[in-house]
Parts: C-alpha cells; sequence; structure tokens
C-alpha cells in the first residue's frame, strides 16, 4: 500500500533524525531561584547526543530576571543550541519558611544538520539554603512543561513534553557557585558547572 509504506518512511526518517537533534536546549536548567546576576560555564552529559559544553549568563534583580545560553554537543556532529529565558519571583525565604519559589519561562532551540528541535517551556523552580557562612549548600527541584516542534525535511510534529530537574549549588563564598543538575522526564541529562556571581544586576523598573 503506497500511503502506508509514505507514512512509515516518514515515520522512520523522524525517528533517525530524533536522535540526532531531539536535545533539550534546557536540560539540565541549572536554575535555582533568585540565584540570578551570573556567568557560568558547564559540562553536560545529555542522553541522546554526545556531551558537550554550555554557557549560561543571567542578569536581574531578586522578583525579574531574564538569561541566554549558547551550547555545543557532539563536535564530531555538532548539535547547537540556543535559548533565552524570563523568571520572576513567586516566593522568598523569610524565618517562617526558608524557601523560593520562582516562574520560569524560556524560548530556545537546538539544531543540526537534518534537524531542529524547537522548545517553549515553562515551570516553576524552588528551592532553599542550606548552612550559613562563606560556603553553604542550595538544593532545588525545577519542573517544567514544554511545547515542542521537531523539524526535519520538510516535516514538523508538535507535542508536550514534562520533565523536572533536581539541581544542588554549592555557593563559595560571595563570587562562585559549584553547580550540578539532573533532569529526569523526555529529556534526560546530567551536567557539572561553575558559575561567577557578578555583584550587579539589572533592575527591573523603576525605584
Amino acid at each position: 500500500m503506497p500511503a502506508r509504506s509514505m507514512l512509515l518512511s516518514v515515520a522512520l526518517l523522524l525517528s533517525v533524525a530524533a536522535s540526532a537533534a531531539a536535545q533539550a536546549w534546557d536540560a539540565p536548567s541549572f536554575f535555582a531561584p533568585g540565584a540570578a546576576n551570573s556567568l557560568g560555564a558547564y559540562f553536560v552529559d545529555p542522553e541522546r547526543a554526545d556531551p558537550g559544553l554550555v554557557a549560561i549568563w543571567r542578569q536581574g534583580d531578586r522578583n525579574f530576571d531574564l538569561g541566554a545560553r549558547v551550547g555545543l554537543l557532539d563536535f564530531s556532529d555538532p548539535l547547537y543550541l540556543v535559548g533565552a529565558e524570563a523568571s520572576g519571583a513567586i516566593l522568598r525565604a523569610s524565618r517562617d519558611l526558608p524557601l523560593d519559589a520562582d516562574w520560569t519561562v524560556g524560548l530556545g532551540a537546538t539544531f543540526g544538520d537534518d534537524a531542529t528541535l524547537f522548545r517553549i517551556p515553562v515551570g516553576l523552580a524552588v528551592g532553599g539554603t542550606i548552612g550559613a557562612g562563606s560556603v553553604s549548600l542550595y538544593p532545588y527541584a525545577h519542573p517544567r512543561i514544554a511545547l515542542e516542534t521537531f523539524a526535519a525535511d520538510d516535516e514538523s510534529e508538535t507535542d508536550f513534553n514534562v520533565m523536572a530537574d533536581l539541581g544542588l549549588d554549592l555557593r563559595l563564598g560571595q563570587a562562585w557557585l559549584l553547580r550540578f543538575g539532573v533532569t529526569f522526564g523526555d529529556h534526560d541529562a546530567l551536567g557539572i558547572g561553575l558559575a561567577w556571581r557578578t555583584a550587579r544586576g539589572v533592575r527591573a523598573g523603576s525605584d
């Protein structure tokens, strides 16, 4: 049956291309609520691609933040990652409730020679500080749902996917963060990196 054969061919094409470019640009997210004003470099190891490097920049105040990232996976058959994000405060830690919470939204893509994955994630990041002084731990969780469009050779498919990060920041004084992240769900990944905490953020709104 010609129609059936054509459908099977398209499905096979998408399956092969997906193995090359179906890695989310935001996995791991390395997003701890309230931890903006930083520039970081990260080693990431996704499930569906070879390891690579990602750079993440974030700036803002404690209520509204903006960020951007670029990355490169699989140096022999490159996959490129680009993305932008925004986040805002829902909750800030207090004596009665030592938790931070931020809403997050992003827009980005992973692309190679044959395929592109566009992704718009929306999520909630929740975390809190353990310890005090110059060295402290900051564990957090960042679940999110994303609208994804996968395109390859004039064919495209759109779907919703879900994943979540478990992360840990080791805060080294006022200037440095040693960061670990693991992503579970439709795009598994893990990563580690170092971020420099810049002293001044971009103010959202006027005084």
